[in-house]
Order: structure tokens, then sequence, then C-alpha cells
């Protein structure tokens, strides 16, 4: 845990010191959070608003080569909120560049403990695929940590959100196919 961003092999990623300001404000939200609330909640994490269509886009300003945070806001509400902790791997044949960000994966989720505790739960933690790592909070809402091969973001979940993830996780893959087709933002920059 250093005092600035941190670099893994040539992957830059966030410190514990740039991470814990924006999971403070996230943990302490009030759900639900409005649209129309939104641009403060960006207020608050210092990021500045850059786009306010289906999504809010707001630029983050973090240490890390793509600084968009992504707000969703189906029906007018907040339902999720994503951005970036690393640089991104841009050529997905660079075998240390990948190992960078695998790295960066356990040493951000070791950070994240630090501060939330253990956990709720992971998925593939050590696999060289697409790996996540979550923790529930006592509003309901989640956090996860993915790590995306490629890049490493966070992704926080509102409440009825983050039901609807620990009731799929609690039952097997099998009963739910096509509902594993597609888990979560997958999308690259």
């Amino acid at each position: 845990m250093g005092n600035g961003n941190q670099n893994t092999g040539n992957i830059r990623h966030l410190t514990v010191k740039e991470l814990k300001p924006i999971l403070d404000v996230f943990a302490q939200l009030t759900w639900p959070v409005l649209e129309a609330e939104i641009p403060a909640l960006i207020g608050k994490l210092g990021w500045t608003l850059t786009s306010n269509r289906v999504h809010i886009d707001a630029d983050t300003h973090l240490p890390v080569d793509y600084t968009v945070g992504d707000f969703t806001k189906p029906d007018g509400e907040l339902t999720r909120m994503s951005f970036y902790l690393t640089d991104t791997a841009d050529d997905k044949a660079d075998t240390t560049a990948l190992a960078a960000v695998k790295t960066a994966y356990q040493t951000l989720t070791n950070e994240i403990q630090s501060l939330w505790g253990n956990p709720t739960g992971s998925r593939n933690p050590q696999a060289d695929d697409v790996a996540q790592t979550w923790w529930d909070l006592p509003t309901g809402a989640r956090l996860s940590v993915r790590n995306r091969v490629s890049s490493i973001a966070a992704n926080f979940v509102c409440p009825e959100l983050a039901a609807v993830e620990r009731y799929y996780q609690s039952h097997p893959r099998e009963d739910y196919p096509e509902l594993y087709e597609y888990e979560g933002d997958n999308s690259e920059h």
C-alpha cells in the first residue's frame, strides 16, 4: 500500500490512498440514488461530469489510462457505477502485461480487504480468465472487483441488483444458462 500510483510491471493500479475515498463515498450512499442526485455524487467523488445521456459518464481523474466512470440510470435511479482500477494491457498476447494485471488484481483485492474485511465471495480468483471478488455492504449494495484479463474494474451495484446477483450465485449455473451469457459490464473501451 503506497502513497501514490503503483506500477506492477508496466501496468499502473490505484493505491489504498486513491481508492479509499471512493469506497467511503459509495459505502455511505443512501438508496435509492435518483438520477438528479448523480451529478452531486460525481462532485463528491472529485470527478467531472462529461456526458449525461443514456449513461452518465464522468472523468475520474484517476492515474490510470482509462478514466471514465460510468453511471447506469435506467428508470431514473442509479443501478450501477463502474470505473477502472488499472491501466489496460493493450496487447492480449503480452504475457508480461497480463501477468501484471493478475498481480494487480491480488494487490487491489488485498487492499480493499484491509479496509472492508474479508470479501463476501469470489469466483476464479486464481484463474487466468475473468475473476471476481465482491463485498456486500450493510446497505445491501455490492462492490465487485473484476479481473477482466486485460484490466481490473470496480463495479458498484444498487441493493436490488446485488440481491439478484446473490440469488443467482446461490443457485447452480446450469439452472440458468441464459443468464450467464452476460455477466455484468464486459465491454471494452
